[in-house]
């Protein structure tokens, strides 16, 4: 059986504008996913933002004068628009000049200046604006008052003899002038905790190559798709070391799922019903797809429809399918392959609660192959499957372990759970590669977990109303055994 298949390049996209896509709605479905982390990352950036302008914040102190420049000649001080010009350029040269500094720290007698001189001349006038800076308000002032003091003796050998004119007096300042801007920094932080959180996102979405949709499967195998389950949240029972069971005899599992197990199940019957079959292996590639749920909901949608189904958990590994169903004292397979004896006993247990009959129980093999591989387990399937419509058999994912490989023999036919956003393609080609080196035949794959909105799904035609509890619901109001199809009738011990 051939499971590749070669990608028509007219039916795709070009490559680039394909990678493109495919990295947006990594993207977005991370984004989806992960959405707590923006607000996260966001409130961290604002944490440092505001840690950072705290520990980095120095107060500085500003004060300033205007006044009025004027020349003086043999009449007098006078306005002079040439000489008010060439202050205005030549005046920040005279402030950073070192005559200037040196004059300035002997009139102040200081060794150091504790602070900044600035100065700005308003154009075609001859009013100047000088501004100190300093981390003290007093060192601010007697900065400026020194400077208004000897600037014009240092002045007039480029301006000539000046005065200064005050306009408004000079103030001690009161309170720092560079205080932060608590929005702006939040601001900030909050940006640049999306822009981290963004491009690690970006390139997780360009790093990622899982296996999204019935598209990503289709570029490189031609499987059928028999059905697309929607994505199931359920909060966890407690004091359970176990998620409970999505059942589609749960009215509050959501409508869409159950819709959508019943369309699997319709499709199963009638491509099992074409080669005549009754045993399904179901598999997956790793573990954490979801088979043994859609193993089990398959069996009980079956059931739904009034057929005799058998699930067996031949997941040695790690059996946990009893746990699942709230199924007690079940009977390991491996426990029945080493003591046939335990055939005599009730090692099939029906459950009226979910109206299946199951095999299996707690507990881990390390290296069941051995036990997979005999010719009990076959004899026994063979009894279950003479006696009952189908056989489910729940086997360990097959890109991870051979076990399933080996039960390939057991079953008419394999279906395989594709989990949304689980498995890479190479993982889907080694399974597939698998699958090919044996005889069994796959129906073909359900892609499990696909991420749904409320508005899909919602609790209105389909909630608790039209379709609420009723003939199948919870508990023990399951449908009535006919007679002559009772387990004791059709030979299986209880």
């Amino acid at each position: 059986m051939e499971h590749q298949k070669t990608i028509d390049q007219d039916s795709l996209y070009s490559k680039d504008e394909l990678d493109l896509l495919r990295l947006l709605m990594n993207f977005l479905d991370l984004a989806r996913k992960r959405w707590w982390l923006f607000a996260l990352t966001m409130c961290l950036g604002i944490v440092i933002s505001l840690v950072v302008s705290f520990v980095n914040y120095t107060p500085m102190y500003q004060c300033q004068a205007t006044f009025t420049v004027s020349s003086k000649e043999n009449s007098g001080f006078y306005y002079s628009a040439n000489a008010a010009n060439q202050m205005s350029k030549t005046f920040p040269y005279i402030l950073g000049s070192n005559y200037f500094q040196s004059v300035l720290l002997d009139t102040m007698d200081e060794d150091h200046l504790n602070g900044t001189i600035t100065a700005q001349t308003i154009e075609n006038s001859n009013m100047v604006t000088i501004a100190v800076s300093s981390t003290s308000a007093e060192d601010a002032r007697n900065i400026l008052e020194a400077a208004l003091q000897v600037y014009p003796e240092v002045s007039r050998f480029v301006l000539g003899n000046v005065e200064f004119q005050l306009i408004d007096e000079i103030q001690t300042p009161q309170e720092p002038f560079n205080q932060p801007n608590i929005q702006r920094v939040i601001g900030v932080g909050a940006l640049g905790g999306l822009l981290v959180v963004s491009i690690v996102f970006l390139l997780i979405a360009l790093l990622n190559n899982t296996l999204k949709t019935i598209e990503d499967i289709e570029r490189f195998s031609n499987l059928d798709c028999l059905g697309v389950l929607p994505e199931v949240k359920q909060k966890a029972r407690k004091n359970s070391r176990t998620d409970p069971l999505i059942s589609v005899l749960d009215q509050r599992t959501p409508y869409g799922f159950r819709e959508s197990m019943s369309s699997l199940a319709l499709r199963i019957q009638t491509a099992l019903h074409a080669k005549n079959g009754k045993v399904l292996m179901v598999t997956s590639s790793a573990a954490g797809e979801g088979k043994s749920t859609i193993a089990a909901n398959l069996a009980m949608q079956l059931a739904k429809e009034d057929k005799w189904v058998v699930l067996v958990d031949l997941d040695l590994r790690n059996s946990r399918d009893a746990q699942l169903l709230d199924i007690p004292n079940g009977i390991n397979v491996a426990d029945v392959l080493r003591n046939p004896q335990l055939l005599e006993k009730d090692f099939v247990y029906f459950s009226k609660s979910h109206g299946i009959f199951f095999w299996g129980g707690n507990g881990r093999e390390a290296n069941p192959a051995s036990l997979l591989s005999g010719a009990k387990l076959r004899e026994i399937l063979e009894w279950l499957k003479s006696r009952v419509d189908y056989v489910i058999l729940d086997t360990p994912p097959c890109g991870m372990f051979q076990d399933a490989a080996v039960l390939a023999d057991c079953a008419d036919a394999s279906l395989l759970v594709v989990r949304h956003d689980a498995i890479t393609e190479s993982n889907m080609r080694e399974t597939l590669s698998l699958l090919n080196s044996t005889t069994i035949s796959v129906l073909g794959y359900v892609l499990n977990g696909y991420p749904q909105t409320t508005s899909h799904y919602g609790y209105g035609r389909y909630g608790y109303g039209k379709y609420g509890y009723g003939k199948y619901g919870y508990g023990e109001s399951q449908k009535q055994m006919p007679k002559e199809h009772s387990p004791e009738h059709r030979g299986i011990p209880l």
